[in-house]
C-alpha cells in the first residue's frame, strides 16, 4: 500500500512538473499565434488590394482586345488607384462612345451574375509552389464565374471574348450558355455573386 501511495504521489508530481511549463508555454504561444493569425490576414488583405489593379488591367485588356474590329488596334488601358480606395480605368486613344461601351462592359464583367446569356468559367489557381526549383501553379478546385457583358451577348462576340481570354489570361477558361447543363449549374451556384468578391460596380468618371 505504501509503495502504491508513493508511486501515486510521484506520478502526480511528475505530471504537475510537466504541466506547469506546458501551461506557461501555452500562455505565451496563444498571443503569438493570435498575432501570427492577424498578421497573415493583414498581409493577405494587402496582397488582395495590390492585386485589384492588376486584375482590372488584365480584364480591361481582354475586353479592349475583343472589342477591336478586324484590322483595328485595340485601345490601351491604364489603371490607377485613387485616394478613396477606388480604381480609375482609362481607355487610351478611345473615342467617348467606345470608352463608355467598354466601361459598361467592364462593370458588368466584374458585377454579379444575373440573367446574362453567357458565363465564363475560370478555374482558380493556388499560390505557386516550388517544385525542383520551378514555380508550379496548382488548381484549387474552386472556380470563378464571370458574366459575359451584354455587349458581347451574340455568339460570335462571346466566342471572340473567349478566344482573347484564353490567349491573354487563362487557356483553361470555358464559355457556357446559361441554358446549358453547365450554365444552369453555374448560374444557380453563383447567382448574385461577384467574381472578384467585394469589388463594387464601376462608374464613369470624366476627367
Amino acid at each position: 500500500m505504501a509503495g502504491g501511495i508513493a508511486g501515486t504521489t510521484l506520478l502526480l508530481w511528475l505530471l504537475s512538473s510537466v504541466a506547469a511549463p506546458a501551461l506557461t508555454l501555452l500562455g505565451t504561444a496563444i498571443p503569438l499565434l493570435a498575432a501570427w493569425y492577424f498578421a497573415r490576414r493583414h498581409i493577405a488583405a494587402e496582397r488582395g488590394s495590390r492585386a485589384v489593379p492588376r486584375q482590372l488591367r488584365a480584364l480591361a485588356r481582354v475586353l479592349a482586345e475583343a472589342a477591336a474590329r478586324p484590322g483595328e488596334a485595340p485601345c490601351g488601358v491604364e489603371v490607377t488607384a485613387r485616394e478613396d480606395g477606388s480604381h480609375r480605368v482609362a481607355w487610351v486613344d478611345a473615342s467617348p462612345a467606345r470608352s463608355e461601351r467598354l466601361t459598361r462592359a467592364l462593370a458588368e464583367l466584374v458585377g454579379p451574375v444575373l440573367g446574362q446569356r453567357y458565363l465564363l468559367r475560370e478555374p482558380v489557381a493556388r499560390a505557386p509552389v516550388s517544385w525542383l526549383g520551378e514555380a508550379v501553379w496548382r488548381r484549387s478546385g474552386e472556380v470563378r464565374v464571370f458574366p459575359v457583358p451584354r455587349a458581347f451577348s451574340r455568339r460570335s462576340d462571346a466566342a471572340r471574348l473567349l478566344e482573347c481570354w484564353q490567349r491573354l489570361l487563362d487557356p483553361s477558361v470555358t464559355l457556357h450558355h446559361r441554358r446549358s447543363k453547365v450554365g444552369r449549374t453555374l448560374r444557380s451556384s453563383h447567382l448574385q455573386k461577384r467574381p472578384l468578391g467585394g469589388l463594387a460596380a464601376l462608374t464613369t468618371v470624366w476627367e
